[in-house]
């Protein structure tokens, strides 16, 4: 429930009085004063707000009990299950708030294997040294040594795998036994891509258009994260490509597309025109 401003100003006073009057010596003021002060800045205010406050009050403590009520259906779920204590605190934050017919022991089973997944998918990723993305593929970096254009070259490259179904792996084969898939994954993920990036300097270093040396410049600028077909070219090489293979034509960049014109001049009734 939201307050306007009116009721918070109200509950304001009312803080403001209890505050103030906490603080006097008790042959100052007795709890009779108290409550007639606090009435007298009640009454003050007219019937809509002091409803809504009520009703705010009133949920509150319905909520209380609902808590409360949850807390002890999943204990009692919770006392039928192996957990240990950090497990039941964590499930017993999860479901609390939820109405009572939601909670069951299937869902908090779930819920506690989706706990100690994650925990042991951090220890995973700490061993391995990878980072799990949204849909449960393994990423890291290794770095490669190319040889190109006579010459050697490190290079950090991010790699990917397929998506992994943890908790079939966790639930079927020991903590050692996916570190040992996890890291054979990943060397194969390595090894693929060294063929693969051997393969286009061995298919592309004699290229037909590009100079060896812009050849060799353009692999140096290769995305760390995409595929070795994203390698940018810069646009005066294109330029220049384009205009060997089409020389009465024209190139523009539109963000990463090009656009080519190309001229053309034909006869129309003996006149000549020209057209793009």
């Amino acid at each position: 429930m939201e307050f306007n401003f009116k009721v918070g100003e109200l509950l304001f006073k009312l803080y403001k009085f209890i505050f103030d009057f906490k603080d006097l010596r008790r042959d100052e003021v007795d709890k009779e004063e108290i409550i007639r002060a606090i009435r007298r800045v009640w009454s003050q205010k007219d019937n809509l707000i002091r409803k809504e406050i009520l009703n705010f009050i009133s949920k509150a403590k319905s909520d209380i009990k609902d808590i409360t009520k949850n807390r002890e259906k999943i204990k009692k779920i919770l006392s039928e299950i192996d957990a240990t204590d950090d497990e039941k605190e964590k499930i017993l934050i999860s479901f609390e708030k939820l109405n009572s017919h939601k909670i069951n022991r299937e869902k908090i089973i779930s819920k506690l294997n989706y706990i100690r997944d994650k925990k042991l998918i951090s220890k995973l990723k700490e061993v391995c040294n990878f980072e799990l993305n949204s849909i449960n593929e393994i990423e890291f970096s290794h770095c490669f040594e190319i040889f190109i254009c006579n010459q050697s070259l490190k290079k950090e490259i991010i790699l990917k795998s397929k998506s992994l179904d943890f908790r079939e792996l966790l639930t079927s084969s020991t903590f050692d036994e996916v570190v040992r898939y996890i890291k054979n994954v990943q060397k194969e993920l390595i090894k693929n891509r060294e063929i693969e990036i051997n393969q286009f300097i061995k298919n592309h270093q004699n290229h037909k258009y590009l100079k060896k040396d812009e050849f060799c410049n353009c692999f140096q600028k290769y995305p760390v994260d995409s595929e070795l077909y994203n390698t940018k070219i810069d646009f005066e090489i294109v330029q220049r490509v384009v205009k060997m293979v089409v020389p009465e034509s024209r190139i523009s960049e539109l963000n990463e597309e090009f656009i080519i014109d190309k001229f053309e001049i034909k006869s129309f009734l003996d006149i000549k025109l020209s057209s793009s």
